[in-house]
């Protein structure tokens, strides 16, 4: 292959081809292989039944099968070549039966007859619209393959290190960094007994959010004497803050999807040590496939640090977890966590995770590993948006109206809200405070506060009228 990591990445590709072309022709077509593959003295080997297919053969014959690339040896026959094949390191390639004959309608045919052999065969229906098609979507890959066909090994060594130092030019920028920074003073260590144990942010007011694995224990009860510190960036304590556990969820839903998150309230009196750190609800985002992130936190209980990293799309995940043999929830393939690679292992969980706008978008959970060795090949978060749901959902039905007015005071995703609502909608007793449970719970409010959550709940009372489309 043109480029070497290939093989670090996949064990086999894909190769397509139209009817009448020779296999030297489709291989030269994709772009992806050395020039000198193309060349006569290579052929393919059926990695199957071992029979061998010449460069010249046509592809016809060949759908859906899978071949090894092999190079005739200089001094002796393909048949000997293919005899003195051993076992592959892997171990997943069988030594071919040295009784086994080159198929007589593929190797052994005359490359003379190649003309006639392309006659005979009727081109795919509206293929020039579909290679439109496919031309149009990959446009860009086209262009960057056709620039490679003829670089030299040191030449396309070089275009990969200027498109991956384009990649990664974000992450280097200034600005960039002292704007992480600054959101970095929202991120706190937490600890359980004076023992870190995770890392979680200011999310609004006085409350913290956290994984709920972090401060919970086997029965899902608060675990005892758990205090966060604040600006922890050398080996000496900066704002240590005792905290309660006020909301959590830790649970494996019907539908397979993992509940991991809890909110924490800080005990103490702010008007006296008032948390230096700004609350990241009003710097909320929404999880997208593709792009850069950057996760802060505390990895195995060190000073704060930060990773900047890459999105890994849904459609790429398998490539990465199919190495996993046992896993709990999530399933790797679930559409409601953000994955990536990171070098956060233990000790992050609960960090807050940024997009390339600087908006938090996902709490850093956990990774997959393989089998019992604890190293991670893909890492994953909790979008804030479902956590976000799920909060509000909670501390309503728990009448916690304290922390539900200092939440609402600050502006809610319309994402959420739209999502709360047609929740409401399936249940809405349950959800929507009566009149007297309003004035019960907010007598001592203030008529601002009790506008607000007036306001709040207004909202999800109100009922979407269908529109009038009669002229």
């Amino acid at each position: 292959m043109k480029n070497l990591e290939l093989k670090n990445i996949a064990d086999e590709v894909v190769v397509y081809g139209y009817k009448g072309q020779t296999v030297r022709e489709a291989m030269e077509q994709d772009g992806r292989f050395n020039d000198e593959v193309l060349q006569s003295n290579y052929y393919l080997q059926d990695t199957k039944d071992g029979n061998l297919t010449e460069m010249s053969s046509p592809v016809d014959v060949l759908h859906d099968k899978c071949f090894w690339v092999e190079r005739i040896r200089k001094n002796g026959t393909k048949q000997e070549a293919k005899s003195s094949r051993t076992a592959s390191p892997k171990g997943n390639r069988p030594t071919p039966n040295q009784s086994d004959q080159p198929n007589p309608n593929q190797s052994d045919q005359p490359t003379s007859n190649k003309s006639s052999q392309v006659s005979i065969y009727q081109p795919i229906p509206n293929s020039e619209d579909l290679l439109q098609l496919l031309r149009s979507q990959f446009k860009d890959l086209v262009n960057q393959m056709k620039e490679r066909k003829n670089l030299t090994p040191i030449a396309y060594r070089n275009l990969l290190s200027q498109e991956f130092g384009k990649s990664t030019k974000f992450c280097h920028e200034v600005r960039a960094m002292r704007r992480f920074l600054e959101l970095g003073d929202s991120v706190c260590q937490v600890r359980i007994d004076g023992s870190a144990k995770g890392s979680g942010f200011l999310l609004f007011g006085k409350y913290i959010l956290t994984n709920g694995h972090v401060v919970l224990d086997e029965a899902k009860h608060p675990k005892e004497k758990i205090t966060v510190i604040f600006s922890y960036e050398e080996l000496t304590d900066s704002q240590l803050m005792d905290v309660k556990v006020v909301a959590n969820e830790l649970c494996d839903d019907a539908a397979g999807h993992k509940h991991d998150w809890a909110l924490l309230e800080v005990c103490d009196d702010l008007n006296a040590q008032p948390i230096k750190a700004k609350p990241l609800l009003k710097d909320f985002g929404l999880v997208t496939e593709r792009g850069q992130i950057c996760i802060i936190g505390h990895p195995d209980g060190k000073v704060k640090m930060m990773d900047p990293c890459f999105t890994i799309p849904l459609s790429e995940r398998w490539q990465k977890i199919f190495v996993t043999e046992n896993y709990f929830p999530p399933n790797p393939m679930d559409r409601n966590i953000h994955t990536y690679e990171s070098c956060f292992y233990g000790g992050s969980s609960g960090s807050p995770v940024f997009d390339d706008t600087f908006k938090v978008v996902s709490m850093h959970s956990g990774g997959f590993h393989v089998g019992q060795k604890q190293v991670h090949v893909l890492e994953y978060s909790h979008p804030l948006s479902l956590i976000t749901e799920q909060i509000i959902i909670q501390i309503v039905r728990e009448r916690k109206v304290h922390v539900l007015l200092a939440m609402i005071t600050w502006d809610i995703h319309p994402v959420v809200k739209d999502n709360i609502k047609k929740i409401v909608e399936l249940n809405p007793t349950e959800f929507v405070w009566t009149e007297d449970e309003m004035i019960n719970l907010t007598e001592s409010f203030s008529e601002r506060d009790k506008a607000l959550l007036k306001g709040f709940f207004g909202f999800f009372s109100q009922r979407d009228e269908p529109m009038d489309t009669s002229s």
